[in-house]
């Protein structure tokens, strides 16, 4: 009996195969980046400014600009009404990360290998998945019982590849000054964010989320809940 619960114990807290997980940039595609971008543009003179708002986990119905929503955005609709507004798009995943690479890219995320969000933990061993799988409520988010998962390196690596193309890389080329303000959410790593694909500017945050302010200021957040998940 102790035996084998000196081996249950052994197999649950054995780290999970790092070396499993992988990844390689092509440098192939990275010269053609290079040279593509290094090639002269027309530099426009009088192309127009562009604010381009993406917006984390909003409905099409959560606001009036669609229809009767419940939240009033009176400057959102007369942007659009003064513009154009779209009445039917569709997304390439349904959470931010991969969804966000495919819009900025204009290519399926699927393509360049950006299928699945960005995390900066994983589960370490069985015990843990075990743990988090029976034991704690984390709905609506539920563990993988994964036999893989990445390192550290990994980690930092993971992300929009550096061969990838984005609309600010564009944009320059043809004389804007581009700038990203707030999530990014693409990489994990200072290195390789939003100035390494094209944005001359950067003021935000790498990861999912983040507090603009102090939790106690009531302006930002007016209701707290036993689960952290505060509005």
């Amino acid at each position: 009996m102790i035996l084998f619960l000196f081996l249950a114990a052994c197999g649950l807290t054995r780290p999970l195969a790092e070396e499993d997980v992988r990844h390689t940039d092509s440098q192939a595609l990275i010269e053609q980046k290079a040279k593509y971008l290094e090639q002269k543009a027309e530099r426009l003179t009088d192309a127009p400014d562009i604010i381009w708002i993406i917006v984390d986990d909003l409905g099409v119905a959560d606001t009036d600009l669609y229809g009767q929503g419940t939240v009033h955005t009176p400057n959102l609709n007369r942007l659009a009404n003064a513009g154009v507004r779209f009445e039917n798009a569709y997304v390439t995943a349904s959470v931010c990360s991969p969804s966000r690479a495919a819009m900025l890219t204009g290519r399926y995320n699927q393509r360049f290998g950006f299928e699945h969000q960005l995390h900066d933990r994983y589960l370490k061993n069985k015990l843990e998945y075990f743990v988090f799988n029976h034991f704690m409520d984390s709905k609506p988010w539920y563990p993988q019982n994964q036999d893989s998962v990445p390192g550290q390196k990994m980690i930092a690596a993971m992300g929009l590849p550096d061969s990838e193309i984005t609309i600010a890389d564009v944009l320059r080329k043809h004389g804007y000054t581009t700038g990203l303000f707030g999530k990014w959410h693409l990489t994990m790593r200072n290195t390789n964010g939003p100035n390494a694909f094209g944005f001359d500017e950067f003021y935000g945050f790498l990861n999912s989320n983040s507090l603009y302010g102090s939790e106690a200021n009531s302006d930002i957040i007016s209701t707290h809940n036993k689960k952290g998940l505060d509005r």
